[in-house]
């Protein structure tokens, strides 16, 4: 989402939590829920000259990994640089 910063993105990603958890999808072969639930990854990044795209793929994919490792139906994410880590319960 060009032009949106950390605090935007981790909001869009609350509400398509928030919206996937309203829909009440049942899942009858969940270890974690009786409902479908989500687990995201975001990242953000403000790119210079000499980085690729592909960074910015890997930072997302990394966030998802870290969210469904932390107990799955959790956000998380990183701001390129990685420095710090922001995990929340969706």
């Amino acid at each position: 989402m060009p032009n949106t910063d950390a605090a935007g993105a981790v909001t869009v990603a609350e509400r398509v939590a928030a919206h996937i958890r309203e829909l009440c999808l049942p899942h009858a072969y969940s270890d974690v829920a009786e409902h479908v639930t989500a687990s995201i990854g975001v990242a953000t990044w403000q790119p210079t000259k000499s980085e690729v795209p592909s960074v910015l793929i890997e930072a997302a994919d990394k966030a998802l990994y870290a969210a469904k490792h932390s107990g799955r139906n959790r956000l998380v994410a990183f701001s390129l640089p990685i420095e710090t880590e922001t995990a929340a319960q969706s």
